[in-house]
């Protein structure tokens, strides 16, 4: 075994015997993936998760995962986090440090602006709400030299219906270390004033604003979105209005007879995610910020829950999903303006797969569950090779111990 793998474990079980009597609650989470849907790859992940007393939360996780030209291994979350009342009669402050994973969708599912398909970054985060606002901010430094992630989102909450608009930027140090990266201040602002300034270069920021949406009723229905778009000069073609660097994504769900459907369709257009230097590119340790099959790709997921299980099955769903040839570090108009169109989606050979799956859920003993999901499918111009078809599997195997 890895020995920082051995070292976190043994950190593991020392928090294990240290605070059980201070913990209110804790839990462990080890899941195992391999899915298909991104590139036959292998996820591990160990994370302890425990709450002293009402205010402090403490997490450490290890990862090991590899897919195609990228591995990774180390600890994927290592964090401290603590709330604070503030004056009024519900504003709370939250501070974390520490080595952290991001999910910004706003019900909890994917996302095509921040996932936590990347391993874990280190950063400070900050979480400020006062009733139906809520104000997150996220400094953190990405792998590789002189890289940072910024991050800011605000969301206002009205009856069923929640809304969210913010910007990420990847950035070097000289954008990044300065006092209004730390302050609810807009980073396109500061990069054109940094730019007229002649403080800040092109190169040195690549930067994205996001809307988001949700509508949840007590009924069961919900319906959000998500859409992130990248900063690039052409938004508007010469022959009317027409968006390339974008990435969507919508989500549904609701009753159907004693069960519920849900669906969700994600599309991210090519060159999305990257930028004019490698070192701008909207990834850590080479996995993608933001949705992991982006870019150049598009996927609709279906998925019906029983109403009651039978052996323990508890859903079935259907993926169909789109590859095209783009990949990060892609560069827009490297080919000249008319070439790049022509490769915004789904570019040269399409990878086709359509995926059937089921999901299981059990209980292992007090306060222990597994969740287990198998599924195949056939997948047509497999790794955008022409003709070359084969049947690809997809597995997760999930285990939640409270105690």
């Amino acid at each position: 075994m890895h020995s920082l793998c051995r070292q976190t474990l043994l950190v593991l079980l020392l928090l294990c015997l240290v605070f059980p009597k201070m913990a209110v609650c804790a839990e462990i989470n080890i899941r195992i993936a391999a899915p298909d849907a991104v590139l036959d790859s292998m996820r591990q992940d160990v994370t302890y998760k425990t709450s002293l007393g009402s205010e402090w939360q403490l997490a450490i996780g290890y990862s090991q995962r590899f897919a195609k030209h990228r591995t990774y291994s180390g600890l994927n979350q290592a964090h401290i986090s603590r709330s604070w009342d503030l004056p009024g009669p519900s504003a709370t402050l939250t501070l974390l440090a520490g080595k952290a994973v991001n999910n910004w969708s706003l019900w909890g599912g994917d996302s095509v602006v921040l996932s936590d398909f990347a391993p874990g970054i280190n950063q400070i985060q900050y979480i400020y709400r006062n009733g139906p606002v809520t104000l997150e901010k996220v400094i953190g430094q990405l792998s590789g030299e002189d890289r940072y992630l910024l991050a800011h989102r605000l969301t206002l909450q009205a009856g069923y219906l929640t809304g969210s608009l913010g910007e990420t930027v990847v950035c070097n140090g000289q954008f990044a270390k300065n006092l209004v990266s730390f302050m609810p201040w807009p980073y396109y602002w500061t990069q054109w004033i940094g730019l007229d300034a002649g403080f800040t270069r092109n190169n040195d920021v690549n930067a994205f604003a996001f809307v988001q949406g949700e509508l949840a009723t007590p009924s069961g229905i919900s319906l959000g979105g998500e859409v992130m778009v990248d900063d690039m000069p052409h938004w508007f073609s010469q022959i009317g209005a027409q968006l390339f660097q974008v990435a969507i994504l919508l989500h549904a769900q609701a009753p159907l007879g004693e069960g519920q459907l849900a669906m969700q369709y994600a599309r991210v257009n090519n060159f999305t995610y990257s930028f004019q230097v490698d070192a701008g590119d909207y990834q850590h340790h080479n996995y993608i910020l933001g949705y992991p099959l982006g870019p150049d790709v598009d996927e609709l997921r279906l998925h019906f829950s029983f109403a009651r299980s039978y052996l323990g099955i508890n859903g079935t769903g259907l993926v169909i999903r789109r590859q095209g040839e783009g990949r990060m570090g892609d560069i827009w108009e490297r080919a000249g303006y008319d070439e790049s169109v022509k490769k915004a989606f789904l570019a040269g050979v399409v990878e086709h797969s359509q995926l059937i799956y089921a999901t299981a859920e059990y209980s292992l003993w007090q306060g222990a569950h597994m969740q287990v999901r198998f599924g195949f499918g056939p997948v047509q111009n497999a790794k955008n090779k022409p003709g070359y078809n084969k049947v690809a599997p997809d597995g997760l195997l999930f285990i939640n111990w409270q105690f």
